[in-house]
């Protein structure tokens, strides 16, 4: 019943995720445009974030029910226009490998659209939203 904790965990990080893609539009013509406004935007919302060493990537902490510390990292890559929110959900070593926990797996990536669950590069359990910045925007929102 351990795997039933972990896709309540990524169901509230693929919530954040949503939201943060929801709360953060972009129309960035320029990286450095791009990441000023980001961060512009983060701090008006009140994330609590922290930069990378990279300077189109940040990570905003979240306390969640079952994890204390719920990392969302958001990359921005301007200059092709695209986002990436990513959580890990679940480290290789916590991991239940079962058969359950593969199909329920499976069935997540068929029920929730336009997002990834899977393995990310460490093996982690990771939730991932590619999404285009354009289609983050409201339809009232003009790009001068």
């Amino acid at each position: 019943m351990r795997f039933r904790h972990t896709f309540n965990l990524a169901r509230l990080c693929l919530i954040a995720a949503l939201l943060l893609s929801l709360v953060l539009p972009m129309a960035a013509q320029t990286s450095t445009d791009g990441t000023v406004k980001m961060v512009s935007l983060m701090q008006a919302n009140n994330y609590n974030f922290t930069t990378t060493r990279s300077p189109t990537v940040w990570v905003i902490h979240f306390t969640g029910t079952h994890l204390k510390d719920i990392k969302v990292v958001l990359a921005l890559d301007a200059a092709n226009n695209q986002m990436v929110i990513f959580v890990t959900v679940v480290e290789k070593r916590r991991m239940p490998v079962t058969t359950d926990f593969m199909h329920n797996l499976l069935k997540q990536n068929h029920v929730l659209d336009r997002v990834k669950v899977g393995f990310d590069a460490d093996d982690d359990l990771s939730v991932r939203i590619d999404a285009h910045c354009a289609s983050l925007m409201p339809p009232s929102f003009t790009i001068s």
